[in-house]
């Protein structure tokens, strides 16, 4: 006789279906209802295994381990806080010049959690007026490494290419009014925090000790070197 899954199983059975998707927040916002409504279906859209590829698909720094046991509803809940006062800071630095230092170095000091969100910011939908333009001016940057992202991409409809399926999604955000700005000063940011990165991974390798020339450290100081370098250049050295 087949056994009767119970209700909690059922409804964590279909919530496990909604896709994850970096730029559309349908499925989250399912999930989220669902912990607004009874106890049971509350439960079962807080399951921790549920949270893992939405969180996944949307942040890639820091690295987390899947098999370490985290509260992945938790943990997902705090990241979207610190992205929407990431974003705040990115409003700060495009409205508020006199602001613009202070922002900038909150931003910098957050390093890996803010990387994400405002790798999306600056590669945000452009207007479908100015796409045929924007590709145009894009065309002349092909094969070339984008200074502060280290990625290539190629128009602003929000297709880009990247290795990770999941970066192939496309842009289905609301195109904002200063997409102009914002695209630019993202990148800004993004390339001053590679560069400070690189700064201080270069100061490590000077001022240590001198290790042996034939020695593994002295390798990892040469790799550790040349990743700096990318950083210097603006590249994310986590990705160099």
């Amino acid at each position: 006789m087949m056994s009767v899954l119970s209700i909690p199983e059922v409804a964590l059975d279909i919530l496990g279906h909604l896709s994850p998707s970096r730029y559309d927040d349908t499925s989250v916002r399912t999930l989220i209802a669902c912990t607004k409504t009874s106890r049971v279906l509350r439960e079962a859209a807080q399951t921790d295994s549920l949270w893992v590829a939405h969180y996944r698909v949307r942040w890639t720094k820091p690295e987390l381990d899947d098999n370490e046991q985290r509260q992945w509803y938790r943990i997902y809940c705090m990241r979207r806080e610190t992205d929407v006062q990431t974003l705040s800071l990115l409003d700060t630095i495009i409205t508020a010049p006199s602001k613009r230092g202070a922002s900038a170095v909150i931003l910098n000091e957050r390093k890996e959690y803010v990387w994400d969100v405002l790798r999306m910011e600056a590669t945000c939908r452009v207007p479908e007026e100015m796409r045929e333009v924007w590709k145009k001016e894009e065309e002349q940057w092909a094969g070339e490494r984008w200074v502060g992202i280290g990625e290539e991409w190629k128009d602003g409809t929000g297709k880009k290419e990247f290795e990770d399926e999941h970066e192939r999604q496309i842009d289905v955000r609301e195109i904002k009014q200063d997409w102009v700005q914002r695209r630019w000063w993202a990148k800004q940011m993004l390339g001053t925090m590679a560069r400070a990165d690189g700064l201080v991974s270069m100061i490590k390798i000077f001022c240590g000790d001198e290790p042996d020339p034939t020695s593994i450290e002295n390798a990892r100081n040469f790799e550790e070197g040349l990743k700096a370098l990318s950083g210097l250049m603006g590249m994310n050295t986590a990705e160099a």
